[in-house]
């Protein structure tokens, strides 16, 4: 025997809950990807910010003429002002920039090479991901 067609309706006290089980599940799924995508815009923020810092420093410290007198170095690898170069060219990053120049004026040509390191720390802690160094080096010739 068949049921009657009342039977088969659809009911909605059946269905109370439903939008917020559904939106509880689409919701870690966004969240979930929003938050990923935006750590790895930041860590490919810091790691170019980083590299033109590097380019931008070396460059500074073979381009600025203001090398103490007597000093027959072809880079000017005070680490004051060449650290000044790199904060201002590292704009946005927080945290810690680390410099190193190194240069060898004796051989030609001179050149002058600069190391920065920058700590990326992780936003959100969810995703296993842990503290890294993004460290760049550019060297610049003398002419």
């Amino acid at each position: 025997m068949r049921r009657p067609a009342a039977a088969w309706r659809f009911d909605r006290a059946d269905s109370r809950g439903q939008g917020t089980v559904e939106f509880a599940l689409v919701a870690i799924l966004f969240f979930t990807l929003f938050f990923g995508v935006e750590e790895v815009a930041r860590y490919v923020y810091g790691a170019n910010a980083v590299t033109h810092a590097a380019r931008e420093s070396a460059r500074w410290a073979i381009a600025v003429n203001n090398i103490p007198s007597g000093q027959t170095t072809a880079c000017n690898s005070s680490l004051a002002g060449l650290h000044g170069a790199v904060t201002a060219s590292a704009q946005g990053l927080g945290g810690s920039l680390t410099t190193t120049a190194n240069e060898d004026p004796s051989s030609p040509p001179a050149w002058c090479q600069v190391t920065v390191t920058w700590q990326y720390t992780p936003a959100a802690g969810a995703f296993g991901l842990k503290a890294t160094a993004v460290s760049s080096t550019a060297k610049e010739y003398y002419n």
